[in-house]
């Protein structure tokens, strides 16, 4: 499967796209846009999205923001989840 900046038609190169490996060894793709030092911003995308979308690049630089945004389970380059989450894994009590 192809997931190339040009075919996902961003606004713009991320400034980092790269794969977390999750506690339960699972991996989520992220990418950063924006200013790296600067306050996070995690922007969760709707469905069908991706973590290429920025939703304007110049924006988010004049806003001083570094932008998180994230591949969602099974899409992109993230892993499924092999359950379906639960309110209580969510919210241990």
């Amino acid at each position: 499967m192809n997931h190339s900046y040009a075919a996902a038609r961003p606004s713009g190169a991320p400034r980092v796209d790269r794969a977390v490996r999750l506690a339960d060894d699972r991996v989520v793709q992220i990418a950063e846009w924006g200013t790296p030092d600067r306050p996070p911003v995690v922007f969760m995308h709707g469905t069908p999205g991706s973590r290429l979308f920025c939703p304007d690049l110049a924006a988010t630089e004049r806003a001083g923001v570094r932008l998180i945004s994230f591949d969602r389970a099974g899409y992109g380059r993230s892993d499924p989840r092999q359950q379906s989450p639960t309110f209580l894994a969510a919210c241990p009590i």
